[in-house]
């Protein structure tokens, strides 16, 4: 004594010690605990909230517990430990559900429920039904109490990214510019930072490529060193990294591969500068979707080894993603090997229970392709057909023109004569990839067919129409498709 540290040989003695105690006993040597901590050990209360909630719990100071059952959440979803963050969030909100209903008691649970939302999104997706619920809850009590600024904006924000991610389309583009009316109003720019980034994604769920990156380049030049902060509030990961990210997909679709690249890169080199791992995934999701449409493999495999390395160390929900890519990568190498690719892709699927239909929609693509490179068309067709029927209902249009060309290279692939099912959907391609204004899945578009019109004898008109869109082109050369669409354009010569 004083600095003497007393511990149970085993921890059924301490229990039993414990047990012994009366419970008012018990409860007056908890609050004790959590009063010398605050008073006397104020570093420890901060960096260990949790010890200081667990002791206000078990001693009845559940007004104190639910504040440190808060602190404790936010601190957890600082350090992306979601599993820890939803389990003092939701001891927090527990807690509170057993005090009187007032306005301060109301305010708290919003604050609860916004930070569980962030963690939930994380640990079970973007569209999950436990980040409905939070976000849904919130704005309840946001409207029940006049719809405070401070906390509505961050609550929309919510579910506009549920809405988004399970294709709602019409309501979140509804959200998004509540958002944007919001934060204009407030005069706020760090709203407005927020609210462009929900324009940006939602344009882009749209496949509305130009769109995007108008939204992107509002969103950066708003954006500071501080709102790294909004990783925390919004959507989980850093605003400047996703518009980046977002803005290299856009450009390739846009026609312009190269710079599209670099974007990429940009996203990866930020978001591993900030260390957060939510953005680096993020950031690294769009970079396997930028090198899958250049279709460079190596450069695709580097990304998903860097994902797989960062899933089993951080989050496991992204293996099945990750191994789904990797099939797609490996597909390539044989026949045989594409059958192999199938199956893990199947099973992939199989496993997660992603109902985000931008993540949905690339792999089906994805899984689609290596049907094709298979010989397995009906299975890639069954895959399509129904992806295809969702693009009307939920109007996210991002990969409808890819759906259909896919569709259109199966359909040839397979045991019939009949040029017109794939006419008929390389047209449609063609057709969406120039409402969008996407020059590069135009190109792959009408690459398919100009060599479906050749096959038929229609030289000319092959021609005349693979050359305007290959001449548009300033950058990429290097890049498959132009090189494919060269190579058909001096056969046709």
């Amino acid at each position: 004594p004083p600095d003497a540290i007393y511990t149970f040989k085993h921890a059924l003695v301490r229990d039993a010690a414990y047990q012994s105690l009366l419970k008012s006993r018990r409860q007056q040597l908890h609050c004790r605990i959590a009063t010398v901590l605050r008073e006397r050990f104020p570093d420890r209360a901060e960096a260990e909230p949790e010890v200081l909630a667990h002791h206000a719990t078990e001693g009845g100071l559940l007004d104190d517990a639910v504040t440190y059952w808060h602190k404790a959440g936010l601190r957890a979803n600082y350090r992306s430990a979601n599993a820890e963050a939803i389990a003092h969030l939701s001891r927090g909100l527990d807690l509170l559900a057993t005090l009187p209903e007032t306005a301060a008691r109301d305010n708290r649970e919003i604050d609860l429920q916004l930070a569980l939302g962030i963690p939930q999104v994380a640990a079970k997706g973007h569209g999950s039904a436990e980040a409905m619920a939070a976000y849904t809850r919130a704005q309840e009590l946001c409207n029940r109490h006049g719809g405070q600024t401070s906390r509505l904006f961050p609550a929309l924000r919510g579910l506009w990214t549920c809405n988004r991610a399970r294709g709602q389309m019409h309501p979140a583009r509804d959200l998004a510019d509540q958002l944007v009316a919001i934060a204009r109003r407030s005069r706020n720019q760090s709203l407005l930072l927020e609210a462009h980034h929900t324009q940006w994604t939602t344009q882009y769920c749209l496949g509305e490529w130009q769109s995007v990156c108008e939204h992107t380049a509002r969103g950066l030049a708003l954006y500071r060193r501080e709102h790294f902060s909004h990783a925390f509030i919004y959507g989980g990961h850093d605003p400047a990294v996703c518009a980046t990210a977002h803005e290299g997909v856009s450009l390739w679709m846009l026609g312009f591969p190269d710079r599209a690249l670099a974007r990429a890169e940009e996203a990866v080199t930020l978001a591993r500068k900030l260390a957060h791992p939510p953005s680096i995934m993020h950031a690294l999701w769009y970079a396997i979707i930028l090198h899958c449409f250049r279709r460079d493999a190596d450069a695709a495999r580097e990304k998903i080894e860097a994902v797989l390395q960062m899933a089993h160390d951080w989050n496991p929900r992204w293996i099945p993603y990750a191994t789904l890519q990797m099939a797609y990568i490996s597909a390539r190498e044989s026949e045989q090997q594409a059958r192999a690719s199938m199956t893990a892709i199947q099973e992939a699927l199989a496993a997660h229970l992603s109902n985000d239909v931008e993540v949905t929609g690339f792999h089906v693509c994805l899984f689609a392709s290596v049907c094709g490179l298979a010989s397995e068309a009906e299975a890639g067709l069954s895959a399509l057909d129904p992806t295809i029927a969702e693009v009307a209902t939920t109007g996210a249009r991002l990969w409808e023109s890819e759906l259909h060309r896919i569709a259109g290279n199966l359909l040839l692939s397979s045991a019939t004569l009949d040029l017109e099912p794939s006419e008929a959907h390389y047209l449609r391609a063609i057709e969406v990839a120039r409402e969008q204004h996407a020059a590069s899945l135009d190109l792959r578009a009408s690459t398919s067919l100009a060599r479906l019109w050749a096959h038929r004898g229609d030289r000319r008109q092959a021609y005349d129409l693979l050359a305007p869109v290959y001449a548009w082109f300033t950058e990429g050369f290097d890049t498959r498709d132009l090189v494919d669409a060269s190579e058909i354009l001096d056969q046709l010569q």
